[in-house]
């Protein structure tokens, strides 16, 4: 029983192991899948046709007894054979199959067509070999390109890229035959090449066509822009790029809170101004895309968080003199009547520190005040910033007369000795307009103020 046990047991793991060899993937190619030969069974060489079988096991080769083959069985590996075959007068086809030992299923075929005297004695002569066309798929010479040849067979064109038209792409035999080639326009960057072959007979040459791109050119300054959190630049100016380019231009990719002076543009050098809304939240960025034919340059935008007040509502403070508390209703409350060495008015900022402060409104008064002064103060540096502007009066005031308005406006800094410090890191910011005189008759409007809350 032992003895019973130990053979079926083997016998078992033997069929096993056999099972998973004839399941493993077996792998066999060859480096031709069609071979043509002479009537007198010679490549067009007058050499024995070879080829490449590679396979992972033994193999053997099935032919047609006009072919001789230099082997018919080999190994694993790479195996060189070579083939003949026997003299002709009529043009045949015939195959050779190479089968795998290691599966009935693993087999590859390779066609032999043996072509007949007067196929070989086909002659096809044709120029050039290469042709290079422009971007819009002219010679140098700003034509069309053509190829000529002669041949003594019918004679057709093989393997046209889809961008290229041949006008005839056949015929028959003759001489100076000319095929002209329509190339589409490129307008993709760098060239395409491809070829495509003239058949005829046994014959069979191949023309090179290079099609090269357009030069173009894209030029955008600058690729980064800051600005601060009412929309301008640094300098207090709106944001602008320059484009200079040989085709015509687009831009795209804009946010809403962004307006282009010009979104398309032709050829040439353009300046574009940006409008962008004041950000009263955190701070936020925004890339756009300037494409001129198949180049493209981005453009970045960072704004800086703030806070934009319009008609800022301040509170006025009308035992300093006030004659009354509502500036922006009609036309006797425009005028102001203050004691010397009082407030005109005051406003508070959010508790958060300030980094920066730009103050604007637009104003009427009868004479020039050239005491003016705008203050700042915090409850934890105290007076941070003083500016005395001069202010021009017209010697009257009318409302209603565009021509009499004026304006002020300001970018307020932190004082000399807190340059790195923000305004103020507990408690609120105030601002005071104090007149310095004893009585202005005065018109405010469009008052704003926007600031830049400290990082």
């Amino acid at each position: 029983m032992n003895k019973i046990k130990i053979f079926s047991i083997v016998l078992l793991c033997t069929v096993a192991f056999f099972s998973c060899e004839k399941t493993e993937t077996t792998t066999l190619t060859v480096s031709n899948e069609e071979i043509l030969l002479g009537p007198f069974g010679l490549d067009n060489t007058d050499a024995a046709a070879v080829f490449e079988v590679n396979s992972s096991g033994s193999w053997k080769l099935k032919h047609y007894s006009w072919l001789t083959p230099s082997v018919t069985s080999g190994e694993s590996g790479t195996t060189l054979v070579s083939v003949t075959a026997s003299s002709t007068k009529a043009e045949r086809i015939g195959y050779i199959t190479v089968v795998s030992d290691q599966s009935i299923k693993e087999s590859v075929y390779i066609t032999i067509r043996q072509v007949t005297e007067e196929l070989v004695s086909s002659t096809l002569m044709v120029a050039p070999a290469s042709i290079i066309v422009d971007f819009e798929g002219k010679t140098s010479a700003g034509s069309s390109p053509t190829i000529t040849f002669s041949t003594n067979r019918d004679w057709t064109i093989d393997d046209l890229p889809d961008w290229i038209t041949a006008d005839p792409n056949s015929g028959n035999a003759g001489t100076n035959i000319v095929v002209t080639l329509t190339v589409e326009d490129y307008d993709k960057a760098g060239e395409r090449q491809e070829s495509f072959a003239i058949i005829a007979g046994y014959r069979s040459e191949s023309v090179a066509v290079t099609q090269l791109a357009e030069e173009q050119e894209l030029t955008v300054l600058p690729k980064f822009i800051e600005v601060k959190a009412d929309g301008m630049t640094p300098e207090g100016e709106l944001p602008t790029i320059t484009i200079s380019t040989n085709k015509s231009w687009t831009l795209t990719g804009l946010p809403e809170w962004i307006t282009a002076s010009g979104e398309e543009g032709d050829a040439g050098t353009v300046t574009v101004t940006f409008t962008i809304d004041s950000n009263d939240d955190v701070s936020r960025s925004a890339e756009f895309t300037i494409s001129a034919g198949f180049l493209s340059e981005t453009v970045t935008i960072e704004q800086a968080k703030g806070s934009m007040y319009d008609n800022l509502p301040y509170r006025l403070v009308e035992y300093y003199g006030w004659t009354n508390n509502n500036p922006g209703g009609a036309y006797d409350d425009y005028q102001i009547t203050v004691a010397t060495g009082h407030y005109l008015m005051t406003f508070d900022l959010l508790p958060s520190p300030v980094q920066t402060c730009d103050l604007s409104f637009e104003y009427q008064l009868v004479s020039d005040v050239s005491n003016f002064t705008v203050r700042a103060y915090t409850s934890s540096w105290g007076w941070i910033y003083t500016q005395t502007p001069t202010l021009y009066g017209s010697g009257s005031i009318d409302p209603n007369n565009e021509g009499l308005w004026k304006t002020y406006s300001q970018s307020m800094m932190p004082a000399v000795n807190h340059a790195t410090t923000p305004w103020g890191t507990t408690g609120n910011t105030w601002l005071y307009f104090s007149p310095g005189v004893s009585e202005i008759r005065m018109l405010i409007r469009d008052l704003k103020v926007v600031y830049l809350p400290a990082e």
